[in-house]
C-alpha cells in the first residue's frame, strides 16, 4: 500500500508478539533453519553428514529442516558429546553419533576445553580470539580418540551424503579434511566454517 509517497506493509501494523505467535503455532510448511535455509529448495536431502557436531544444534536444525532425512555426526568431547546425545534423543531413528573426531590419520590427541563449548579445539586459542573473546578462555585439556574416515567408511551407514557440515574450530587447517571425506562419500553439498 502506498500512504503519502511511502510504501507501508500490512506487516507494520501487526504487533510483533502476533506474528512470533502466528509462527510458533502455525509453521509454514517445509520451512527450513539456518543453515540449511540456503540450501536449494529442489534438493531432495537424505542423509547430513556433522563433522564437530557440538551439542547438535546444526544438526537438530537439519532433521527439523528435512523431516525424513538421516544424520551422521561426529563429535568428540566426553561432555559435549553428553548433550549432543540428549538433544538427538527424540530423533533416535534418524541419528547415527560417533564419539571421536575426524582427522588424518588413527590417533589419541589432546583437545583444549574452554569456558565455551562452541570453542573446545585441538587447536590453541589464537592471540586474535582471545582478545575478540574475552569470555572465552581454555580451561582443561582432554584426550580424544581420531579416526581415520576411510578406516571407519564400512561402519557408516551410507556412503552417499547429501549435505556435509564441517566446524572443527581450526583443525581443518591441519590436514585436508575435505578431500579426505570426499575421496570415502559421493557428496551434493558443503557447508563449511572456517576458522
Amino acid at each position: 500500500m502506498n500512504f503519502f509517497g511511502r510504501q507501508i506493509e500490512l506487516s507494520e501494523f501487526i504487533p510483533p508478539i502476533f506474528l512470533r505467535g502466528y509462527r510458533k503455532f502455525c509453521p509454514r510448511k517445509n520451512r527450513r533453519f539456518h543453515p540449511f535455509d540456503c540450501i536449494p529448495s529442489d534438493l531432495k536431502v537424505q542423509w547430513i553428514m556433522d563433522v564437530g557436531a557440538n551439542v547438535g544444534d546444526v544438526a537438530f536444525a537439519g532433521l527439523k529442516s528435512f523431516p525424513n532425512s538421516k544424520i551422521i555426526c561426529f563429535e568428540p568431547v566426553k561432555n559435549t558429546f553428553a548433550e549432543l546425545e540428549k538433544k538427538l534423543f527424540p530423533f533416535s531413528g534418524r541419528v547415527f553419533l560417533n564419539n571421536f573426531a575426524l582427522g588424518e590419520k588413527k590417533e589419541e590427541l589432546e583437545i583444549n576445553i574452554s569456558s565455551f563449548h562452541g570453542a573446545n579445539s585441538i587447536c590453541p586459542q589464537s592471540e586474535l580470539h582471545e582478545k575478540l573473546n574475552p569470555h572465552v578462555r581454555e580451561q582443561t585439556t582432554e584426550k580424544i580418540m581420531v579416526m581415520k574416515l576411510d578406516e571407519i567408511a564400512q561402519q557408516l551407514p551410507t556412503s552417499i551424503v547429501d549435505v556435509l557440515k564441517i566446524d572443527v574450530e581450526g583443525y581443518e587447517k591441519k590436514f585436508y579434511l575435505v578431500e579426505e571425506i570426499l575421496l570415502v562419500i559421493m557428496l551434493t553439498l558443503l557447508l563449511l566454517k572456517s576458522h
